[in-house]
């Protein structure tokens, strides 16, 4: 840091308006590494002196109508022999095109680089298909907005945006981007993806200076020498909608009983089918009753309050009101913004008074 650092400050909550202008300057300033993105498999890229590969060249069905679109086309829908239940599983494969032979291949299959940026129509079984390769979806996501709009929407200056575009670019490899904290909000998990694409673009998976995802850490919940955290007699397993909306609206019965009544959309709020679980939300939705209220909520060394992008604005308020949520527990070493509101704080040890060690998401290999 010290004098290698500069704070650039954004909008919260639009780290992703950021990351996907950096994506466009990138693509449009041909500044990615092709020679990893083309890699169509492991196997391939370690031939070719890769430590990873990604999906970038593998085929996406998009065709208005028809049953697969907006899915990667698979093994199968080329005709490979699998029974229904193997259909569309991790035994069948992705599919890419192969430039030399013009035609659509498995991925598992490919000898050599696939095409980047495919975009038209392929013969695939019995079928011709609209096809388009994940980094061909990217780039026209990308470009769906200039520099100047993304700029707007996070409020970062157009030059500076190019200039940290420019900055990642310019190490090879040797280079890397992490979200944490700053994510924290509704669309995290969608801008954290952006920024952890950012990764992909420079190739830098895997590699010295670059990035590792799941490094592991140590096992918090198990089999230990007096108690069994994983399986008891007793223990309740969640079921039903989750409060944080992560799951698709059609499956939720107030989706089937709009429907029944003819008007199925919109929904009172957004759903997040491929967010896992979504602490942004929980806090907003206990308070508003959507999709259902809290009885009692308990905190285990978090503080969303201060971690939660203009959260508190929102509800604490109403935390702070025994008739909008009865109970709250906290298990923490600290009082902090949302301890404060609890009526019963049960003293927690720090990370340096407990075994094991920190499990970060992701990390930076040096």
């Amino acid at each position: 840091a010290g004098d290698r650092s500069r704070w650039v400050p954004i909008k919260p909550g639009t780290d992703g308006a950021l990351a996907m202008a950096m994506i466009r300057w990138i693509i449009e300033q041909e500044r990615y590494d092709r020679h990893y993105l083309v890699q169509p498999s492991l196997k391939v890229a370690e031939a070719a002196g890769e430590a990873s590969w990604s999906n970038a060249t593998h085929l996406v069905i998009v065709q208005p109508g028809h049953a697969r679109d907006g899915r990667y086309l698979r093994g199968s829908d080329l005709g490979m022999a699998l029974t229904e239940e193997e259909r569309y599983k991790d035994g069948d494969p992705y599919v890419v095109f192969d430039p030399v032979t013009k035609k659509p291949v498995a991925h598992t299959q490919a000898k050599g680089e696939a095409e980047l940026f495919f975009d038209g129509e392929a013969q695939a079984g019995t079928e011709t298909l609209m096809l388009k390769s994940a980094m061909s979806l990217l780039r026209e996501e990308a470009f769906k907005h200039s520099l100047a709009d993304y700029s707007a929407a996070c409020g970062i200056p157009v030059n500076v945006i190019e200039g940290l575009a420019r900055e990642l670019t310019s190490h090879g490899k040797r280079a890397a981007v992490n979200a944490h904290g700053g994510m924290m909000s509704g669309a995290g998990f969608y801008n954290a993806y952006a920024v952890m694409m950012l990764n992909t673009l420079i190739g830098n998976l895997n590699r010295k200076g670059g990035t590792l995802i799941n490094g592991g850490g140590f096992k918090d919940a198990g089999e230990g020498p007096r108690y069994n955290l994983e399986n008891f007699a007793g223990a309740v397993k969640p079921g039903g909608i989750p409060l944080g909306r992560n799951v698709p609206y059609e499956k939720t019965s107030e989706f089937k009983r709009k429907k029944a009544d003819g008007k199925a959309y919109p929904a009172q709020a957004p759903w997040y089918p491929n967010a896992p679980g979504l602490a942004s939300e929980w806090l907003t939705s206990a308070v508003n009753g959507y999709p259902y209220t809290l009885k009692a909520l308990i905190l285990w060394g978090c503080n969303p309050l201060y971690g939660v992008t203009g959260v508190s604005a929102q509800v604490a308020k109403d935390l702070a009101d025994p008739k909008k949520l009865p109970l709250i527990v906290a298990v923490d070493p600290f009082i902090n913004e949302s301890t404060a509101l609890a009526d019963y704080i049960v003293p927690d040890s720090l990370m340096y008074e407990s075994w094991g060690w920190a499990n970060a998401w992701g990390g930076v290999a040096v």
